[in-house]
């Protein structure tokens, strides 16, 4: 029996990649400013910020991913994480790289599994659309009417847009 991989495997895969190289990336970027007391949306960001190397993210899915983690009781290990990253050199256990994983899988695919859970935090703003949103944008509705889709694609020069960071 051949397993073919579908792109779910394939995205999970890529940030299982970014997980194990977050080290050596987080070595070269400036460590998070130190804090006291419970975390609050603003860290979450700054630390999401500092996890994925992307500048510009989305505050509604960031809320939304926190929302998730603060209301599975995982505030504790978020603060951990935090810390851990605001140190000059980190040093990430395997408990916070469960909880990188999830707050990557919440970035990049819009969902976040807890306890055998799905809870999904969004689609067309996470991350995995910034690398096809040049020419295909991902899209949360329908492009058009019923059976729109049965027409042949209009061929011809696909009109570029400039990549966004």
């Amino acid at each position: 029996m051949t397993h073919t991989p579908n792109r779910r495997i394939v995205l999970g895969g890529m940030i299982a990649l970014q997980a194990l190289a977050l080290a050596r990336i987080a070595q070269a970027q400036p460590a998070l400013p130190s804090r006291t007391g419970p975390i609050a949306p603003e860290d979450f960001m700054a630390l999401s910020q500092h996890l994925t190397g992307h500048d510009a993210l989305s505050l509604t899915l960031g809320g939304r991913i926190f929302a998730v983690l603060a209301d599975t009781g995982q505030s504790q290990a978020l603060q951990a994480l935090y810390d851990t990253a605001s140190d000059a050199t980190p040093d990430v256990t395997a408990d916070q790289d469960d909880l990188l994983r999830r707050i990557l899988h919440g970035w990049y695919l819009g969902r976040i599994e807890i306890d055998g859970r799905t809870h999904l935090t969004g689609y067309e703003h996470t991350l995995m659309g910034r690398v096809t949103t040049d020419i295909l944008p991902l899209r949360s509705f329908c492009g058009g009417t019923m059976g729109f889709w049965a027409s042949p694609p209009d061929v011809g020069p696909l009109p570029l847009r400039e990549a966004r960071p």
